[in-house]
């Protein structure tokens, strides 16, 4: 369960405020037009344009916004469908790190919103906020997690993986030996090889939705 997990994955984060305002006055000109547009693919472009939005209803459903009001994918996924060689891979590893048997789904939402806490990659933490709550979270635990709080009354072992995929996040992975001893003591080696690509597909499909300057949905 996850291609935005993706795939986000489901991914803003790592934001460019210099660039942002060096070009604050061709943003303003175009405000709603989208940097990777739906109306200006290719045949192949639209092809995995059209296949992301069925994998992501298929898992997801309507449990947050895809497309904008022009019909334009949000999250990673418009400006993945611009380079269509590598977007189904893309989709195809993000739903494989994703379901993998080492950590539940509670903690695998725990892990991408601590990472979105650290990138601030709004839509991110938007849809993640979202599927957190269907797999067990309640609203008030993700929100703290989506904030870089360690949420009250979770499993000793979910606080512990949501520690650290805040620090793995923060740190951009560096961690000592001795945590990486707990780690493995905690979740064990699958668990901290699962934790660690969950956390960095977060981390690319942050940059991802940043550069194509995806926010909130209208509505």
């Amino acid at each position: 369960m996850l291609v935005i997990h993706l795939l986000g994955l489901v991914l803003g984060a790592l934001s460019i405020p210099l660039c942002r305002h060096d070009m604050s006055h061709d943003h303003d000109q175009e405000e709603d037009k989208a940097r990777f547009p739906a109306d200006e693919q290719t045949p192949e472009q639209q092809a995995a344009f059209t296949e992301a939005e069925r994998r992501v209803k298929e898992v997801y459903g309507s449990s947050f916004k895809l497309k904008d009001d022009h019909g334009n994918l949000l999250g990673p996924f418009g400006i993945l469908s611009y380079a269509p060689t590598t977007f189904l891979p893309f989709l195809n590893y993000t739903q494989s790190y994703a379901t993998l048997p080492s950590l539940t789904p509670k903690e695998r939402e725990l892990s991408v919103l601590a990472t979105a806490s650290v990138t601030k990659s709004v839509y991110i933490l938007y849809a993640h906020k979202s599927i957190a709550v269907t797999v067990g979270l309640t609203p008030k635990q993700a929100q703290d997690a989506s904030e870089g709080e360690i949420p009250e009354h979770l499993a000793q072992r979910e606080q512990f993986v949501y520690r650290l995929a805040l620090k793995m996040a923060t740190d951009f992975g560096v961690i000592s030996d001795e945590v990486f001893g707990d780690a493995v003591t905690e979740i064990g080696r699958e668990g901290v090889a699962q934790l660690a690509q969950v956390v960095g597909g977060y981390l690319s499909g942050s940059i991802l939705v940043s550069v194509a300057d995806v926010g909130l949905p209208s509505s």
